[in-house]
């Protein structure tokens, strides 16, 4: 935790490291510790750095339960500023268990997610590596359903945003194919924007996969002998 008159820099900083102890090595202690201090934010909301926040119930959903799912649900329901609201909302699309993100993306159609973070609670389950396939495919099932409930609310174009993370020439085919069918007029340079960008990451994920794989092989195979 930060120690007493720390600067934000280092707030940040210390927030930055964590995430990728916990992200990205997926380091148990690290999660462990998340998921404690997410539970004592509950508590005691408002209590902790916002950026200390953010990453601790980033890396606390990782290993989340249904028990701190629907946790995290009620402090949406009770938050007292936009600020808290967003965050916890945030969470909800961060979870691995494929149950809990089936959860959040029905939630996204009920009368407890308003119009106009429909969009956003979808899109964070699809920016979820756990859950991009799950609310692709809700989207396409659900379209008639979620354009009816965006009504005249211009929300329609931040479900296409939301694909840009998809790095896979399946998904960007789909996503071209699937809007080719439903045109969002007010939304044809985001998808083209979305398209470009997801064939960026193709192309370099095809470039560097091979030297990357061959690196890991020799260094793993130094490391072995």
């Amino acid at each position: 935790m930060p120690a007493a008159g720390e600067g934000d820099e280092r707030k940040t900083l210390r927030a930055q490291v964590l995430l990728t102890l916990g992200t990205t090595a997926h380091d148990p202690e690290v999660l462990k510790e998340a998921g404690k201090l997410a539970l004592e934010a509950l508590d005691k909301p408002g209590t902790m750095d916002v950026a200390m926040a953010s990453t601790v119930f980033s890396l606390a959903a990782i290993n989340g339960d249904p028990e701190f799912y629907d946790r995290v649900l009620n402090g949406v329901k009770k938050a007292s500023s936009p600020g808290e609201y967003y965050l916890l909302l945030g969470v909800l699309g961060r979870f691995q268990d494929p149950k809990l993100l089936d959860r959040t993306l029905k939630l996204s159609m009920s009368s407890e997610i308003r119009t106009q973070d429909l969009a956003n609670v979808i899109g964070g389950v699809m920016g979820n590596a756990a859950g991009e396939h799950m609310a692709w495919d809700f989207v396409r099932e659900h379209w008639d359903d979620i354009a009816k409930t965006f009504g005249g609310y211009n929300g329609s174009g931040n479900l296409v945003r939301a694909t840009n993370s998809f790095c896979d020439p399946e998904l960007r085919d789909q996503v071209k194919d699937f809007f080719s069918v439903h045109p969002i007029p007010d939304a044809e340079r985001t998808l083209r924007q979305v398209l470009e960008q997801m064939n960026n990451c193709i192309d370099l994920k095809s470039q560097q996969s091979g030297p990357l794989s061959a690196w890991l092989e020799h260094h793993g195979s130094t490391t072995g002998e």
